[in-house]
């Protein structure tokens, strides 16, 4: 899986249309790909509780684009909190939309998850260049399917993920909220 992202700079993780879109190993398969990064030393920005090391950013302050937003791996949960395509002219999905068109320059390599991917601003899912499916299959095991965005969906990698060894790095209870500023 690491090797499809290599030259990616924005993955979404989501469920396939056709099943329930919570419970799926979203956010459990983007710590996995963050540790994987943080394993080999590179700084991690996510705005989720991690149980290794990391810098915590809500996402109402990611979207103010702060200088230490670089030379960064960032995993973004439920990104439609702050990007939803129903708010296009909000500032945070104007923000957003910046950051995904910066992220070579930035040296940033973007993850996030969200339960329907057109539930994310246009802009945004227009930038994505992977898109990973996850489906449970019982007992903390998920099937992800791994497709290229750009000009179609091409099929990338398909594999089994047991997300046992992964569930102790992140609260899957925990609520990601966004307070827009005024």
């Amino acid at each position: 899986m690491k090797d499809v992202y290599a030259n990616s700079t924005i993955t979404c993780i989501t469920a396939p249309r056709n099943t329930k879109s919570r419970g799926n190993g979203k956010t459990c398969l983007m710590t996995w790909l963050g540790y994987i990064d943080h394993q080999k030393g590179r700084k991690i920005i996510a705005n989720y509780d991690l149980g290794f090391d990391y810098t915590y950013m809500k996402l109402e302050d990611v979207v103010k684009l702060p200088p230490e937003l670089q030379n960064a791996t960032v995993l973004l949960d439920e990104i439609q909190e702050g990007a939803d395509a129903r708010t296009f002219f909000k500032k945070s999905n104007m923000a957003l939309a910046t950051l995904a068109k910066q992220l070579r320059k930035r040296n940033i390599v973007l993850f996030f998850t969200t339960q329907r991917f057109k539930e994310v601003d246009i802009r945004l899912r227009e930038q994505t260049d992977i898109i990973v499916f996850t489906r449970p299959l019982g007992n903390g095991f998920f099937y992800v399917e791994v497709y290229e965005f750009k000009g179609g969906q091409e099929k990338l990698a398909h594999f089994q993920f047991d997300g046992k060894p992964f569930f102790h790095l992140y609260d899957t209870e925990e609520i990601i909220t966004f307070k827009e500023e005024d």
